[in-house]
């Protein structure tokens, strides 16, 4: 930790946490409308054709595709809302997992083996590694500057980031 008493706390972006809690509203919204229109292909005219059945279920389909995003996008953004690594001068402490259910790892700074990185085509990874293998992954979707993050957690610990 650079030159100072007060703890770091790395915290995910509340802007990104928004966004997701937002774009699983939306994404429920349109489902919902969806299924409605799934209700009016099949329902509502006054003659069935193949075409009316089909275009049911390419709505349908879509209901299905946009209920399960926004439930996966409502869950991400629920999850990583509480996210937290606190660098003092014991170590670092991860919370991960939900308020209810939190995740929580300490490395004091003697205890970090490696601090390990990993480029990949949409994200970069970063692993902290412990002594006892014990490790915690993050990446953007974790922490709003994982980068920075890992640097001071290397420069810290003394180690420098290696790539797996």
């Amino acid at each position: 930790m650079p030159n100072s008493q007060q703890p770091i706390i790395f915290r995910n972006s509340w802007l990104m946490i928004g966004m997701y809690l937002a774009l699983g509203a939306a994404s429920a919204v349109i489902a919902l409308c969806s299924v409605m229109m799934v209700v009016y292909e099949w329902f509502m005219p006054k003659h069935q054709s193949f075409w009316t059945i089909f275009g049911g279920v390419q709505w349908a389909g879509g209901a299905y595709c946009f209920a399960l995003m926004g439930l996966q996008m409502w869950r991400t953004g629920v999850r990583t809302a509480h996210y937290q690594a606190r660098l003092d001068s014991r170590g670092v402490d991860f919370r991960l997992g939900t308020k209810k259910k939190p995740i929580t790892q300490f490395f004091g700074w003697d205890e970090i083996a490696a601090i390990m990185h990993k480029r990949q085509p949409m994200s970069e990874f970063y692993a902290g590694i412990g002594k006892d293998k014990r490790s915690v992954t993050f990446t953007i979707f974790t922490f709003f500057r994982p980068k920075k993050l890992a640097r001071l957690i290397a420069a810290q610990s003394g180690r420098t980031i290696q790539d797996f």
